[in-house]
């Protein structure tokens, strides 16, 4: 059962090729407990800013496809990434940059101050076949924040309910040993 909510945030120029690609490791079978949702799962009928919008605010997970088309987006900018940075800056979700194709980062300190993936800002676009390692290192970060929220809740709602420390203590080790 998908107990996350996680938000992909792309341009349009990433659809025909990495949201794909990325969708062919991420998704229900490699993260059961996920619930993942894009544009494209929009309701024919359904009112599109409206739901990207409530979609976006239920959701503990944004993925951003950093490109520079992502980049230079007003209706990213002004819908999705501020507001995912202002919400990961208030504690409301955590906000995972994906390097998708290769750009300029200099002027955006908000995106470089995040831990990003691939590691050291690698562009999957330079990378040829080794991006499907990578893709497969992006789904195992992506359960490894999965298991740190779902720990989190956990130890919240035991510390809410007035349960004792030992069960917080053997929460926290199960999160750090799942980590490993």
């Amino acid at each position: 059962m998908a107990n996350i909510n996680l938000f992909i945030s792309y341009s349009h120029q990433e659809k025909e090729k990495y949201l794909p690609e990325l969708l062919t490791y991420l998704n229900e079978e490699s993260c059961p407990n996920i619930k993942i949702w894009y544009d494209e799962k929009i309701s024919p009928g359904g009112d599109w800013d409206d739901t990207i919008k409530s979609s976006f605010n239920n959701a503990q997970i944004v993925l951003l496809l950093i490109s520079q088309s992502f980049l230079m987006s007003p209706y990213i900018r002004e819908n999705e990434l501020n507001p995912a940075l202002e919400r990961y800056n208030a504690g409301s979700c955590k906000v995972i940059p994906i390097f998708i194709r290769n750009c300029s980062l200099r002027n955006y300190p908000e995106i470089t101050k995040l831990q990003g993936l691939p590691a050291g800002m690698k562009f999957i676009s330079d990378m040829g076949e080794e991006k499907w390692g990578h893709y497969t290192d992006i789904v195992q970060k992506i359960n490894d924040v999965v298991i740190e929220i779902e720990t989190d809740k956990t130890i919240s709602k035991t510390i809410s309910n007035g349960e004792d420390t030992v069960r917080v203590e053997a929460a926290k080790k199960n999160r750090t040993t799942a980590n490993e």
